[in-house]
């Protein structure tokens, strides 16, 4: 019986076909990938999912409130209505170029909230649809300022005295936070003053009130601050405490001085320059005076 040549018989010991090393490495590593994907996709869906009320309690919250009145920044009730979609998503996201263009209505704003400056946030189109379909959804209308007790009518003595202590770090914070001082100044806080990589906190609460502070510092909107303590809260107590300290300048009229150190800075530098003159004085009278071969060498000749 002839076989047909266009069937090729099989051995049952043929050797099996070789795969390929890149074959091999696609065939392993094909899992993972699939694994990678799903996580990442999964990982971009929690962040688009996230609702609107989310967004407005991290970022707006602070400063806002809806239908409520204002806080640090305007009550954001009925917003929607009094700008459109195409100007709100532009203010929001950065409302210094807004404000810089000459915008009618945003320098408005900027002159009418003493010229406080609302950072840029970093969140997509997305996201600041989300927060106004949110605030639409709460609904109301804005409301009066809020006219609720301070820190500074219910402190004592001794809660200022631990504020000035929290803020120029003489007292840690419960959490390990950063005190205040490392980025911000004070009028009167000492010679060497505080940091300059913020804003002077002098006459903050002439500028946001004592509840817009302690809204900031409750949730900061600022992104280098809110990096700062995301770790590291401060306790309702230390809260309290600050706040009070600062409503309490603002009491007492006491306005941001120059951080210009001037005279104090200059006489510290003449009297360290006096102490190392002084050592170094110290050190030139008891050097050694000749070498010790001359020495030796004169005793030869005495001797001899």
């Amino acid at each position: 019986m002839s076989v047909s040549p266009s069937r090729k018989q099989t051995s049952p010991h043929a050797t099996p076909a070789k795969v390929s090393p890149m074959n091999r490495i696609n065939c392993r590593f094909r899992p993972v990938t699939l694994v990678v994907v799903v996580v990442l996709g999964m990982s971009h869906g929690a962040v688009a999912q996230e609702s609107g009320e989310a967004v407005f309690a991290r970022i707006c919250k602070a400063c806002h409130t809806i239908g409520q009145g204002k806080l640090v920044g305007p009550d954001l009730a009925g917003v929607t209505g009094r700008h459109d979609q195409a100007w709100l998503l532009r203010f929001i996201k950065s409302s210094q170029s807004v404000v810089n263009a000459g915008d009618p209505a945003a320098v408005a704003l900027f002159e009418e909230f003493n010229k406080l400056i609302m950072p840029d946030n970093p969140i997509s189109d997305a996201e600041v649809l989300n927060v106004l379909g949110y605030i639409e959804q709460v609904g109301g209308s804005a409301g009066p300022a809020q006219d609720l007790p301070t820190p500074l009518e219910t402190a004592t003595a001794e809660d200022l005295e631990r504020g000035h202590a929290l803020f120029a770090g003489r007292a840690p914070l419960t959490e390990g936070g950063p005190a205040c001082r490392t980025c911000h100044n004070l009028t009167g806080l000492d010679l060497l003053g505080g940091g300059t990589l913020a804003r002077d906190l002098t006459q903050v609460v002439g500028r946001m009130g004592a509840l817009g502070a302690q809204a900031v510092v409750q949730s900061p909107p600022y992104p280098v601050m809110a990096r700062a303590y995301v770790d590291h809260p401060l306790t309702a107590d230390e809260i309290f405490a600050l706040v009070a300290y600062l409503e309490s300048l603002d009491r007492d009229g006491i306005v941001e001085a120059s951080t210009g150190y001037g005279l104090g800075l200059f006489f510290m530098g003449l009297a360290g320059a006096g102490l190392l003159l002084g050592l170094y004085a110290m050190i030139w009278i008891n050097r050694k005076r000749g070498s010790v071969n001359d020495a030796i060498h004169a005793r030869q000749l005495e001797s001899q």
